[in-house]
């Protein structure tokens, strides 16, 4: 099973920052290259200009639902981390 997630960021410079959370708080997160499988899912994570690419790839259903789950808990934080910079920038 396989889903295919993109996300878009204001510019490339933060798509960049993005993907550098992302791989660092998931270790199987690997920038085009074949992803390390864990036990039941695995994610991929291409930046492509401004987007993010993200395909999750799993074994069964539950796994996938859990990975993209996980992914888009991430993504949050990364989207919230970002506005409150750019919250306090313009103050």
């Amino acid at each position: 099973m396989k889903a295919l997630i993109e996300t878009g960021f204001a510019d490339e410079k933060t798509a960049g920052k993005a993907l550098a959370v992302l791989k660092s708080a998931v270790p199987e997160a690997e920038d085009g290259d074949d992803a390390e499988s864990l036990s039941r899912a695995s994610l991929r994570v291409e930046r492509q200009g401004k987007q993010l690419l993200c395909e999750v790839t799993a074994k069964d259903f539950t796994a996938l639902r859990a990975r993209v789950t996980s992914l888009f808990r991430d993504l949050r934080i990364v989207y919230d981390a970002e506005a409150v910079v750019r919250e306090s920038k313009g103050k």
